[in-house]
């Protein structure tokens, strides 16, 4: 909200001081241009939090026979329609609804170029002091939304600790699993895992803040350097989980089991674009070897 133009900023926080708006940034929709503003039609999945927001930010393509452009458009939520087709097995509490819109108009104050979005340069950024507010999008999307996951995988842990405290085993004469080396070696790796996801984790956003407190910019490699870590992040959580709701056994998998709720909901994090490892790891080698970030990616 505070990288749209001020005016926009004046309306969203004229009654309160915060604002509740799901974003979805894949360009669902389309748009043109009209006198102070734009007219606005298109369908977007994802909404998270859209079933308590009070606004709602969907992008789209600005097409009037020139060169298209990117954009994201912010309505009152009372101008959307709500699809309730959020059906999952994890991540049930999110309530990423779809959003539709048929042909509403969007004064020309309530949009923004995504791409200034992308790199920090968007117009509410010089309005603000703090050097939060240049964050580019996706280290902040990515690094925000990946430390749920990393959270899942360090309770995880903590659950599986006291798990094996406590387990008898079946059909082993009253052995407690603690006692057994391989329950032993589990907790290790997954303690090792969890460890090294955090201080990468940590330490990406220590490096960002100084870069973006001393008046620093990134560029694309550095962007894909920080989805990476990000990405690195989910997958050593997903890894983690799903190891130890397998050495947990069977009863893990009870539906009153916090151990199968974390899988399932750190699977479904997983599944996020920015968390794709095959296609982040790649986008990483491409712009490491000089090659162009094809357009549309979120870097």
């Amino acid at each position: 909200m505070s990288l749209l133009p001020e005016q926009a900023q004046a309306e969203v926080f004229a009654e309160r001081p915060y604002a509740l708006a799901p974003a979805t940034f894949s360009p669902g929709g389309s748009a043109t241009t009209v006198d102070g503003g734009y007219q606005l039609s298109g369908k977007w999945s994802w909404a998270s939090g859209v079933m308590h927001g009070n606004w709602a930010m969907v992008a789209g393509m600005v097409s009037d026979g020139g060169r298209p452009d990117y954009r994201l458009f912010l309505l009152p939520i009372e101008d959307v329609q709500i699809d309730d087709v959020w059906f999952m097995s994890g991540m049930k509490g999110t309530g990423s609804n779809d959003i539709v819109v048929t042909d509403r108009f969007v004064p020309a104050y309530r949009t923004v170029s995504f791409l200034s979005i992308l790199d920090g340069t968007a117009p509410g950024a010089l309005l603000h002091d703090a050097p939060l507010y240049r964050w580019p999008l996706v280290p902040m999307l990515a690094l925000g939304a990946a430390a749920p996951a990393l959270g899942t995988a360090e309770s995880t842990v903590e659950r599986f600790r006291l798990r094996v405290t406590e387990r008898v085993m079946a059909y082993s004469g009253g052995a407690v699993q603690r006692d057994r080396p391989a329950a032993q070696m589990q907790l290790g790796r997954s303690a090792a895992d969890v460890i090294a996801a955090r201080s990468i984790y940590d330490g990406a956003i220590q490096q960002l803040e100084q870069i973006l407190d001393h008046g620093g910019s990134l560029d694309a490699a550095q962007r894909s350097r920080y989805r990476l870590i990000a990405a690195h992040v989910v997958f050593l959580a997903r890894k983690v989980v799903s190891e130890l709701c397998a050495a947990s056994g069977g009863s893990a998998h009870r539906l009153d089991s916090p151990f199968q709720r974390a899988m399932r909901d750190v699977n479904t994090m997983a599944g996020h674009v920015v968390f794709d490892y095959d296609a982040t790891t790649e986008l990483y080698g491409r712009v490491q070897v000089g090659l162009d970030v094809p357009t549309g990616t979120l870097v």
